[in-house]
C-alpha cells in the first residue's frame, strides 16, 4: 500500500449561536453556524476515505478497501482501455475453445471436394466459432458486454 501522506486530524466542533459573540450579526451567526457545520461534513468525508487512499506517485502494488466507480472510462497513460458496457448482445451458446488455437491453419481444396476436405474445413469453422464464444463469454464475465 502506498504512504499516505501526513495526516491532519480534521476534529469537527459544534458552533451555535449561544457562543458567539453578540455583535454578530444575525445573517454573519447564520453563516458561521452553516460553515461550521460544512466542515462537520468534510470531517466525516474525510474519515471515510482516509484507508482509500492511494498514491499517484508510488509504483509498487497497490489496492483499495472499496470499488473504483468509473462513470464514463478507464484510460492508461490517456488511453481508454475499457469503456462503457456495450449493450444488446444476447447470449451464445454452446462449447467455449480457450485451449490451443491455429490461427493461421489451412485446408486444402481440390477441384472436386473430397469428403475428408469438407470435414476439415467444417471442423476449422467449428473451433472458429467456439473461439468466439470463449471470448464472447470472458468479455461478458468482466462486465463489457451483456
Amino acid at each position: 500500500m502506498a504512504l499516505l501522506p501526513k495526516q491532519i486530524p480534521l476534529k469537527a466542533t459544534r458552533i451555535d449561536s449561544s457562543i458567539l459573540p453578540e455583535n454578530f450579526s444575525i445573517p454573519y451567526r447564520l453563516y458561521v453556524q452553516k460553515q461550521s457545520k460544512e466542515i462537520e461534513n468534510i470531517a466525516d468525508v474525510t474519515q471515510a476515505i482516509a484507508g482509500d487512499y492511494v498514491s499517484k506517485r508510488e509504483t509498487s502494488l497497490q489496492s483499495l478497501s472499496s470499488p473504483i466507480d468509473i462513470k464514463t472510462a478507464f484510460s492508461i497513460d490517456g488511453t481508454k482501455v475499457i469503456g462503457p458496457r456495450v449493450t444488446g448482445w444476447i447470449a451464445g451458446s454452446g462449447p467455449q475453445l480457450t485451449g490451443e488455437f491455429n490461427a493461421s491453419q489451412t485446408y486444402a481444396a481440390g477441384a472436386a471436394y473430397s469428403q475428408a476436405e469438407i470435414n476439415a474445413i467444417i471442423t476449422g469453422l467449428v473451433q472458429a466459432r467456439q473461439r468466439v464464444m470463449a471470448l464472447e463469454a470472458a468479455m461478458r464475465s468482466h462486465g463489457l458486454i451483456n
